[in-house]
């Protein structure tokens, strides 16, 4: 527990099966609470440097369905602070091998057959330097999807750490299907060259931890 003084493990379960309105399995809430603090300081160990006060404690900030504060960042580019240091971790491990610039053709599965029960046994993918189609066969596999935007039933996307130009093509392409949000990497001082792109939304992580206190009041008639 990173905030022991005020939080405990049993708040921040009752937070996250209440935001989850019925739908987290209790099990597995509990146990991705309890070794939170583990994976943190293990990604602290391959090299994320998440933002300390001035104790050089862990800074904490407080997120939608949160009671307590717990939410460490680096700047307001967490997740790729994140990313990076896990992209390095792997290329040390020989049980890992990554494929640059390859992409999916296809899922192999008994799709041709009409009474098959689905299975994925792999997946045929192509190089995009010399063309060439081949299959990478797996008794699991994952999709990680960071594109779930092309998804149908998704009405909103997240469109992390673009720079406004990237942002308004993005935004251009989505307009008519589904709403944007924009975010990592905003500031006060580039709002304004967000806001130009038309994206509907844009969220400032900075605002939790770089900002100081500001009094937002509404009038409603």
């Amino acid at each position: 527990m990173l905030n022991p003084h005020f939080d405990s493990h049993e708040k921040h379960i009752a937070d996250t099966l209440k935001a989850g309105a019925g739908l987290c399995d209790p099990d597995v809430v509990q146990l991705v609470v309890k070794v939170a603090q583990a994976r943190i300081e293990e990604l602290q160990e391959w090299g994320v440097a998440f933002d300390t006060n001035k104790h050089q404690q862990l800074h904490l900030a407080l997120e939608g369905g949160h009671s307590e504060k717990r939410i460490v960042h680096h700047k307001d580019q967490t997740g790729k602070a994140v990313q990076e240091a896990l992209l390095a971790k792997a290329q040390t491990l020989p049980s890992i091998h990554l494929l640059a610039e390859h992409i999916l053709v296809d899922l192999i599965t008994e799709h041709h057959l009409p009474h098959a029960v689905r299975s994925c046994y792999g997946a045929y993918v192509i190089s995009k330097s010399d063309q060439k189609v081949f299959c990478i066969s797996s008794r699991i596999t994952v999709l990680s999807t960071g594109g779930g935007g092309q998804f149908p039933w998704i009405d909103r996307v997240l469109l992390d750490n673009l720079p406004p130009k990237k942002l308004k093509m993005a935004v251009a392409k989505c307009r008519g299907t589904m709403t944007t949000e924009a975010s990592g990497n905003i500031t006060p001082e580039n709002l304004l060259s967000y806001a130009k792109t038309g994206v509907d939304y844009i969220s400032m992580g900075a605002l939790n931890y770089a900002a100081p206190t500001i009094d937002l009041s509404l009038k409603i008639h």
